[in-house]
């Protein structure tokens, strides 16, 4: 009798176990499933991932660069008023 009380209780904690470990797989897959949902949709409207220069940075440097204003050598500073 005493043998069946443990292998009940052994049962039910290795079944608590696996309800705990199937819903820590269960929530990544649904967090991973919401990240290839927002992957496909930056790839349908033709944007680059948020982090593409990271796993890529070659594509990187094909990227347009935006042109910077040439800043002037010399600086004039106006007469104060007083």
């Amino acid at each position: 009798m005493a043998d069946t009380l443990e292998d009940d209780a052994s049962l039910a904690e290795s079944i608590v176990k696996y309800a705990e470990r199937a819903t820590m797989a269960e929530a990544k897959v649904s967090n991973l499933e919401q990240r290839l949902a927002q992957l496909e949709v930056n790839s349908q409207m033709g944007a680059p991932p948020p982090n593409m220069a990271y796993y890529t940075p070659e594509a990187a440097y094909c990227m347009p660069q935006q042109q910077q204003t040439q800043i002037s050598p010399t600086i004039t500073v106006p007469p104060t008023q007083q």
